[in-house]
C-alpha cells in the first residue's frame, strides 16, 4: 500500500467497501491517504471523492482523515472539478456527520458548483448536491436558488423518484421555497 497513488488506494479501499474483515487493509490504507494529503501529492477530483466516500461508507472516515481530504479539495483549483466529483465529495462529508470541520470546504464547493456551466449538472447531480447540504444543515440560498434554476432546466424524464425525494427533502429541511420548481408544470 506504501506505494500506492490515490487513485489507485481509492480503487483498493472502494473495492473493499461492502465486505467484513479487511481492517487491517483499511487502516493501512487510511495511513497512506493521511501520508498522500500530508505530503502535498496532486488528487485527482475523482479519486478523492472516491476515497471519501468509500471511508465513510466502512465506517472508517475518521476526522484527522476527513480533516485532511477537506483540506485538499479546497486547495484543487476549481477547473479540476466535475459535477459528479462535487457532489460525491459533499455526500460523503454530510453522510459521515463531521460537518462542523467541513465549512470551508461546503463554501468552496458551493463556489465551484455555481461556477460551473449550468448544461453540465444532470438531475442525479443536482439532487445530490442538494441533499448534501440539507443533510449537513448547511444553509447556502445562493447555491439553493442557482440549482433550484439548473433542476428547472431540466426535463422532467431526467428525474427519477430518487432524484425528485431528495431535492424536495433538501427543500424542506432548509426551509428553501421556490414555488416554480414545485409546480407540476
Amino acid at each position: 500500500m506504501a506505494a500506492l497513488s490515490a487513485k489507485n488506494v481509492a480503487l483498493a479501499l472502494n473495492s473493499v467497501t461492502h465486505f467484513r474483515g479487511y481492517d487491517d487493509f483499511v487502516a493501512r490504507g487510511k495511513q497512506r491517504v493521511l501520508w498522500l494529503c500530508q505530503s502535498g501529492q496532486r488528487f485527482h477530483t475523482q479519486s478523492l471523492a472516491m476515497l471519501v466516500n468509500s471511508l465513510v461508507k466502512r465506517r472508517a472516515a475518521d476526522p484527522e482523515v476527513l480533516s485532511e481530504c477537506a483540506r485538499v479539495a479546497v486547495q484543487i483549483p476549481p477547473s479540476d472539478y466535475s459535477p459528479q466529483a462535487i457532489a460525491i465529495i459533499l455526500n460523503g462529508f454530510s453522510k459521515s456527520g463531521r460537518t462542523d470541520d467541513a465549512k470551508e470546504l461546503f463554501a468552496y464547493l458551493s463556489y465551484v458548483a455555481t461556477e460551473l456551466p449550468p448544461q453540465r449538472w444532470d438531475a442525479q447531480g443536482t439532487a445530490l448536491l442538494l441533499n448534501s447540504f440539507a443533510r449537513a444543515r448547511v444553509s447556502d440560498p445562493t447555491l439553493f436558488q442557482a440549482f433550484s434554476q439548473i433542476a428547472q432546466s431540466l426535463p422532467l424524464e431526467a428525474f427519477s423518484a430518487q432524484n425528485i425525494a431528495n431535492i424536495v427533502n433538501a427543500l424542506g429541511k432548509m426551509g428553501f421555497r421556490d414555488l416554480a420548481l414545485l409546480s407540476p408544470t
